[in-house]
């Protein structure tokens, strides 16, 4: 599998926290051997990382239990390819789980891979914790195409687009992070000048989004 690391993965991460400001829902797609787990796990680690600077710094010990899946909030839950794997039970159990404050960290994380196996039902309960989440919670949901997910979970979500390289996908790196930066910061009008940069490239347009 790819593994995002180094300058891409600085830069993706650069882009979602946003000068500190970090999303509360990050759905990330991309086919297999992408390399999306291994930047689920990367933005998990950046969130409850104790040190300032370059995120996750990678020698703190919150980074350390991250890297081996033992920080007590950071909480996964993997798809096996069936909806049983990600019930709406399950959910909703996690759900309880969102409203209890970090143990550690500031944040609270929760990592669905393969957040595709959640059928309606359970998207809909996820629905529920991403209309009104705790300020102190990050969820962060790989999938092989956004299409897996409903409108309203994605309406809710900043979505990043892996290539089988495990690099954003196109349209060119330094405008895909632009527009993330800016909207991360809620910045309307850097979001118009980027899209007008791209008003007349349908194809272009169509990527961007």
């Amino acid at each position: 599998m790819s593994k995002i690391t180094g300058d891409t993965g600085d830069r993706i991460l650069s882009a979602l926290i946003g000068g500190g400001r970090w999303p509360q829902s990050i759905v990330i797609e991309g086919p297999k051997g992408s390399g999306k787990a291994n930047l689920a796990r990367r933005i998990a680690q950046a969130a409850v990382c104790t040190e300032e600077g370059s995120l996750p710094c990678g020698l703190c010990r919150a980074c350390r239990n991250a890297r081996v899946g033992n920080h007590p909030d950071i909480i996964a839950l993997q798809g096996d390819g069936t909806q049983k794997s990600l019930s709406v039970q399950l959910i909703r159990e996690m759900r309880a789980q969102a409203f209890v404050r970090p143990n550690e960290a500031e944040r609270k994380v929760f990592v669905l891979l393969d957040a595709g196996c959640m059928n309606a039902s359970a998207q809909n309960a996820m629905l529920k914790i991403l209309e009104e989440p705790p300020a102190f919670d990050l969820f962060v949901m790989t999938v092989e195409s956004r299409s897996q997910l409903l409108p309203t979970v994605l309406s809710r979500s900043v979505v990043v687009s892996l290539t089988e390289a495990g690099v954003p996908a196109p349209p060119e790196d330094s405008l895909w992070l632009s527009f993330l930066q800016a909207f991360v910061r809620g910045d309307e009008p850097e979001l118009l000048v980027l899209s007008a940069s791209v008003e007349r490239d349908r194809a272009a347009q169509k990527a961007l989004l």
